[in-house]
């Protein structure tokens, strides 16, 4: 049994990560970490390698719009699982409707490649 909690994560990030972590809540449990988007591809890779945390699986990518929130209307979602620990997460980098450009994680996760894709064809997020 694991002895990592949503507490002990969120402690690792926002050590690792700083101000770089916007916001955080739990709904439902779900450690849910808002990154600024220029850092969402290196939070996501060292989740991925960090020797404690070992989050190996990329759940799903997708995306929401939020047409009233300017300069963030498109919210990229991220939801990852450490399964040696089993620990969820949800990583969301908001990005403005000008501009929603943000790195590919397809380097840290091949398998993020159609996920992205289809994040694209309907949101228009560009990897």
């Amino acid at each position: 049994m694991s002895n990592l909690t949503n507490e002990v994560v969120l402690a690792s990030l926002q050590e690792k990560f700083g101000d770089a972590i916007r916001n955080y809540e739990e709904p439902y449990g779900l450690l849910t970490i808002e990154i600024q988007a220029d850092k969402a591809h290196d939070l996501i890779a060292w989740l991925k390698t960090d020797e404690v945390l070992k989050v190996s699986f990329l759940t799903l990518i997708g995306a929401t719009h939020f047409p009233n929130d300017k300069g963030r209307e498109i919210c990229v979602n991220y939801h990852l699982h450490s399964l040696v620990n089993n620990v969820r997460m949800r990583v969301r980098a908001f990005l403005p409707i000008e501009t929603p450009n943000i790195q590919s994680i397809t380097d840290i996760y091949v398998g993020a490649d159609w996920q992205e894709r289809e994040t694209y064809d309907f949101f228009g997020v560009i990897f």
